[in-house]
């Protein structure tokens, strides 16, 4: 993925490794974990920045919904979204 986001996702991927070393990942297995870096790393092969932010918003969605904070687990990846959504905004794209 030729992304701008790019840096921020692989950021967040070694993030989400690092907090599920910490207690306060016990709530979550690291099956879990696997899976959303694996669907992190999903995205940013995508070869169309469409699916590659669709991919993106869904991985984070998914942490919003069952699992730790962004913000918390993965800051990077709360940055990325961050910048999506501006650029989202400034574009006036739909979003996924």
């Amino acid at each position: 993925m030729n992304s701008s986001l790019a840096p921020l996702v692989r950021q967040a991927i070694e993030e989400l490794q690092t907090f599920e070393r910490t207690p306060s990942a016990k709530p979550w297995s690291s099956t879990w974990f696997a899976n959303v870096r694996a669907r992190l790393e999903h995205a940013l092969k995508q070869p169309e920045s469409s699916l590659f932010e669709a991919e993106l918003h869904a991985v984070y969605h998914s942490l919003i919904d069952s699992g730790p904070m962004a913000s918390e687990a993965a800051p990077s990846l709360d940055q990325a979204m961050d910048a999506l959504q501006r650029r989202v905004k400034r574009l006036g794209k739909p979003q996924p």
